[in-house]
């Protein structure tokens, strides 16, 4: 029966290091013979020993050059061996921060690399490293993206996967990367989108409102100056009229941009911070009733207030007054006449505010979206405003590091509420 002979056997003695070894251990025992006394060896193997003691010495010292060479060889590939490893864990740390998810697929359909975000984004964490794409990559939209490109068809590709998760929008880039003697790989790139996409949306929306709101008073505006104009048309008391409601558009445009600009310049607070210093809310609340008083006088509506005496607020005490003059007059516009407003606060881990009305109430599907720049529940053009109060009134707060919600019922009038940090 034949077997593996030792020298070819892994560490036997066909290794460098092994016979190097194996040659210092004979020669050694060689200068140990020549080196023993005459007498105790013979006359004849005096002889020898003599005669072998520079051959012993020549091998000595070539079996210890032999034995550093493998020592210095071995710790060269140790070296080399941790220098990759400090590499790729270096690598993995990098890839470990990236907010976009990174997966590579060998020729084979393989996985190979996996970032953490892979996992949030698309499904593939690292226990799916080193099995086939089909187990973790199971979005229909995202296999017939990959496909093309691993079945070499295509270099790269890309789009967007919404069915991976619920109102979110994850967009992929596949490419091909050609590498040596392995096949290529082909690497995924995949980022959340829905925060840009709702950001479009709003975008889009904007310039549309924008458009609407400003086309109205605009083409009022011309129609009755164009009227007034033809002398023919412009006759007797009708001028008068005619003026009023030109005037009327043209404060409405005037009110439109002025809020517009106003709301560019809360937003540019936002980044930038804004002046806040600690203060009592009560002269705040009161200031901000004085100039709404008149108006809701007109329309007989009551106002009264309860526990703002002894709160104290770090705010900018102008931009936080114009956030409740906008509260107030939406209360008026859209609370009915002869009710009653109430302002509330109280300290709670921060300052909260309350305007409550006693209106019709909102219908839930609105609640979500009011305070988005010319968003009305009802859209009439004989409800002044600019479409913008409920949209100011947030950026006025978030520039405050605060937040404002708003609760409601048909029927059972409004609630708005603001909250401040300490």
């Amino acid at each position: 029966m034949s077997g593996p002979r030792a020298a070819d056997a892994p560490g036997g003695r066909g290794t460098p290091a092994v016979r190097a070894a194996a040659g210092t251990v004979a020669a050694l025992g060689i200068a140990a013979a020549a080196l023993l006394p005459a007498e105790a060896l013979g006359p004849g193997v005096a002889r020898l020993s003599l005669a072998l003691l520079g051959a012993t010495a020549g091998v000595l010292a070539w079996s210890l050059r032999r034995l550093r060479m493998a020592v210095a060889r071995a710790r060269q590939d140790a070296g080399a061996t941790a220098a990759e490893t400090r590499n790729a864990r270096r690598v993995e740390r990098l890839l470990a921060q990236l907010p976009d998810a990174v997966v590579a697929v060998d020729a084979r359909g393989v996985i190979c690399v996996a970032n953490a975000a892979a996992g949030s984004l698309l499904g593939v964490r690292a226990e799916h490293v080193g099995r086939p794409y089909a187990e973790a990559l199971s979005a229909p939209s995202l296999r017939a993206i990959l496909a093309p490109v691993l079945a070499g068809v295509s270099d790269h590709g890309g789009g967007d996967l919404a069915e991976l998760a619920p109102e979110a929008v994850v967009h992929l880039r596949v490419s091909r990367v050609q590498a040596d003697g392995d096949g290529g790989l082909v690497l995924l790139c995949a980022t959340d989108a829905t925060r840009l996409r709702r950001l479009e949306r709003l975008r889009h929306d904007f310039v549309a409102n924008v458009s609407h709101e400003l086309r109205t008073p605009i083409t009022a505006i011309k129609g009755f100056v164009e009227t007034m104009l033809d002398r023919r048309l412009y006759r007797g008391s009708n001028g008068k009229r005619f003026l009023r409601i030109a005037g009327a558009h043209a404060e409405r445009l005037h009110a439109l941009v002025e809020d517009l600009l106003i709301l560019s310049h809360i937003e540019q607070g936002e980044h930038d911070g804004i002046a806040a210093d600690p203060q009592p809310l009560a002269p705040i609340v009161a200031r901000a009733i004085d100039a709404c008083r008149s108006r809701f006088h007109d329309r007989r509506v009551r106002i009264d207030t309860t526990g703002v005496d002894g709160v104290r607020v770090r705010a900018n005490a102008a931009l936080l007054e114009r956030a409740l003059v906008n509260l107030l007059d939406n209360a008026l516009l859209y609370g009915g006449e002869k009710g009653a407003v109430h302002v509330s606060a109280q300290s709670e881990g921060g300052v909260r505010i309350d305007v409550v009305d006693e209106g019709p109430g909102i219908a839930p599907e609105h609640l979500e979206r009011l305070f988005e720049r010319f968003y009305r529940v009802e859209r009439d053009s004989r409800i002044p405003g600019s479409g913008l109060g409920l949209a100011i009134v947030k950026h006025i707060v978030q520039a405050h590091g605060g937040r404002v919600s708003a609760a409601s019922e048909v029927g059972a009038g409004s609630t708005f509420t603001v909250r401040l940090p300490a």
